[in-house]
């Protein structure tokens, strides 16, 4: 894609539209740090525990929330999205429907939290393909420098786990981004 310049705000910004990257055989476990990262090891540990949990602490919103419990409005109740990804491509691993959505249309449309912050990940789409768990991540926004690299480390954890969940022995395939803006 072309890159756009223009203002956001008061900052001025170089935008790519529907910028896809593909991240193959990084170890969840043991991330790889290049210097330039502006974060340490202890930082990305911090912030994968953060994704991974199902708890929203002080944030406005946690993607492990939405991904392990969605809150249903007005149920009182809340969603498992990486236990139906799991019960799915347990029972049928070619399935294309394996997806957790990360957008509330009523609260993130509206504001309607005590803190209007929409989540940048909105959908995750998990499929089994010879013997490995691919996962696509799309994003409505995302800082590729800042946040896009912590949100990778994260999501190749979550790849992991949910690969474990459905059978020990799948492999991880390759982690696919989609970045809209």
């Amino acid at each position: 894609p072309s890159p756009m310049i223009h203002h956001y705000g008061n900052e001025r910004i170089t935008e790519l539209i529907n910028l896809t990257a593909v991240i193959y055989n990084e170890n969840p476990d043991v991330p790889d740090l290049p210097d330039w990262l502006p974060f340490t090891k202890t930082d990305v540990k911090k912030y994968i525990a953060g994704f991974l949990s199902s708890s929203r602490g002080d944030e406005a919103y946690t993607y492990g929330e939405r991904l392990k419990a969605f809150p249903l409005e007005g149920y009182n109740e809340e969603l498992n999205q990486q236990k139906i990804i799991v019960e799915k491509l347990k029972s049928f691993p070619e399935n294309k429907g394996a997806l957790a959505v990360l957008w509330e249309p009523i609260i993130d449309n509206f504001g309607l939290r005590e803190i209007w912050r929409t989540p940048c990940l909105v959908l995750v789409q998990a499929v089994i393909r010879d013997k490995k768990l691919f996962l696509t991540a799309y994003f409505r926004s995302n800082d590729m420098f800042g946040g896009w690299p912590l949100n990778c480390f994260g999501l190749r954890a979550f790849q992991k786990e949910t690969a474990t969940l459905i059978d020990k022995s799948l492999k991880l395939g390759p982690l696919t981004t989609i970045s809209h803006s």
